[in-house]
């Protein structure tokens, strides 16, 4: 790789945070997609069969964010004619989709049976949060500019993939630990010059969502983050740009993210407004759905945490400090929009009207056998944030921005267990953290309320969790595990939606 870039920005764990106020640029991985079908197994191909690329990632903690854009990218059937995918530029990011999956794009490609793909990219990055041997918090970015002449991405199909049918859908799954390196002693993430570098490694393959089967995909897309930019109240439908894409940004240095088009009916849900009429073009929301054969999003549910949008900032993160002397909360900013909502990890002030909520993705809160509470008093450093700010300027010494709401939302760890018990009709995961976990790495830091044992995460299963582990569990298995995560009066304890393979350290 050439060209590289290494901007960074540096936060002090003190309620006078340093807030840096830049142009942002999301960091969000590449994908690719391969397809292909053949006489080998009998099939015959006639005509063109509509793929929608999802994208996914198998990630281990270290990173924050991944980013890739892609140029082009392109199939290879095994007579040795190609397909293209990629038309036009796409920047989009993999670890907000670590152990599940979000959609990129749909196209129209020849039947066949491909065997290989290859990717163009234009530019990739990662951030990393930890705390430097000073103890002070350091969020840095670091950015490649690669020629489009010689691209370092690694794109395998684990078997030959059949396009067939008038649709298909196939993910494309970033393996996060073998696409970047740092500084070889892996201390803190921190790359020295020269060493660090970015070199995409994906997996390709085809699932089908309406069967998931262990080690595959989930039949419904959850917690899918994003902003509206049209809705139609004829048809039921509206646009989301995806916050893995940088929400609704508008940098022309960089390639436009995915945009969603997604349909409301009758069995939609909805939280935070009461109906389709209340959806308006700015919005923040969240969404469960189910992909429809021509790409789009059929939504059982829509949670718009903040309906106004009168000089509407937003950014998801996860908490990377929590002030006990005075109101002040710290997020990293891994996406977001709102002209004061900087790069980097914002420091953000609350009062009495500030809203502190949890997400109504989870159905089953009141059924934990645990108090699943999220307030002012019990947030953590490491929990995963939807923040908005109507704040019309930005408070000077120290520098922070007045916040409207924090609303807790889902997120992957990945960690080894340790023991398996059951309580109140749940299955009980005890999981041991590696140390660059956010949890416990940003436990040891000065005046903030302290964890009792941030390495564990106490993980919460029933029968509504989506089991997608390819080996039973049982202590020593490494495993990724989707939910929500609770501190209660200092013990981590998750609500889980979904498990996945883990990453070993």
């Amino acid at each position: 790789m050439t060209n590289r870039t290494a901007p960074s920005g540096n936060n002090a764990p003190s309620a006078t945070a340093h807030f840096v106020q830049a142009g942002w640029l999301l960091f969000l991985p590449l994908l690719a997609v391969g397809c292909g079908g053949g006489s080998s197994t009998g099939t015959t191909f006639s005509g063109n069969t509509t793929v929608s690329l999802l994208i996914s990632s198998t990630a281990n903690d270290q990173l924050q964010t991944y980013a890739v854009e892609i140029a082009s990218l392109t199939l290879t059937e095994k007579s040795g004619t190609t397909a293209n995918l990629v038309s036009t530029p796409i920047l989009d990011g993999f670890l907000q989709a670590n152990g599940k999956q979000e959609p990129l794009l749909t196209a129209s490609i020849p039947q066949g049976e491909y065997v290989s793909a290859a990717a163009t990219i234009k530019l990739t990055g990662y951030t990393c949060v930890y705390l430097n041997s000073q103890g002070t918090l350091v969020t840095p970015a670091y950015v490649d500019t690669v020629p489009q002449s010689s691209p370092a991405v690694t794109i395998t199909l684990p078997t030959p993939v059949e396009v067939t049918g008038s649709s298909m859908t196939l993910v494309l799954n970033l393996l996060v630990s073998q696409s970047a390196s740092w500084n070889p002693a892996g201390a803190d993430c921190l790359p020295e010059t020269g060493t660090e570098s970015t070199t995409p490694t994906f997996t390709l393959r085809s699932v089908n969502l309406a069967s998931p089967s262990a080690g595959s995909g989930s039949e419904s897309l959850m917690g899918l983050n994003g902003e509206i930019t049209a809705t139609d109240t004829s048809t039921g439908v509206f646009t989301v740009a995806a916050a893995g894409g940088a929400f609704n940004q508008a940098n022309s240095l960089i390639a436009p993210g995915p945009f969603w088009q997604v349909h409301a009916g009758s069995g939609t849900a909805y939280q935070g407004i009461s109906s389709f009429s209340q959806l308006a073009v700015g919005q923040p929301v969240s969404l469960d759905a189910s992909l429809q054969p021509d790409g789009s999003l059929a939504a059982s549910r829509v949670e718009v945490v903040d309906p106004s949008t009168s000089s509407l900032g937003v950014l998801v993160g996860p908490v990377v400090y929590v002030s006990s002397v005075v109101p002040e909360i710290l997020v990293d900013n891994q996406s977001g929009s709102g002209s004061l909502m900087s790069s980097g990890a914002n420091s953000l002030s609350y009062n009495s009207t500030t809203l502190f909520q949890i997400t109504g993705q989870f159905s089953n809160l009141k059924d934990l056998p645990f108090p699943a509470t999220f307030t002012f008093a019990n947030v953590a450093p490491g929990q995963e944030l939807l923040v908005t700010s109507h704040a019309t300027s930005i408070q000077p010494q120290p520098v922070v921005l007045a916040a409207s709401s924090f609303t807790l939302m889902p997120q992957t760890i990945d960690g080894a267990v340790s023991a398996v018990s059951a309580e109140g009709g749940f299955t009980v995961y005890t999981v041991t953290l590696a140390p660059y976990d956010l949890f416990p790495a940003l436990a040891v830091q000065p005046s903030q309320a302290t964890l009792k044992n941030p390495n564990t995460v106490y993980v919460y299963a029933d029968g509504n969790t989506q089991m997608l582990n390819t080996n039973p569990i049982a202590a020593g298995s490494v495993v990724r595990f989707y939910g929500l995560v609770f501190n209660d009066s200092g013990t981590l304890r998750m609500d889980c939606a979904q498990v996945n393979d883990g990453v070993p350290e």
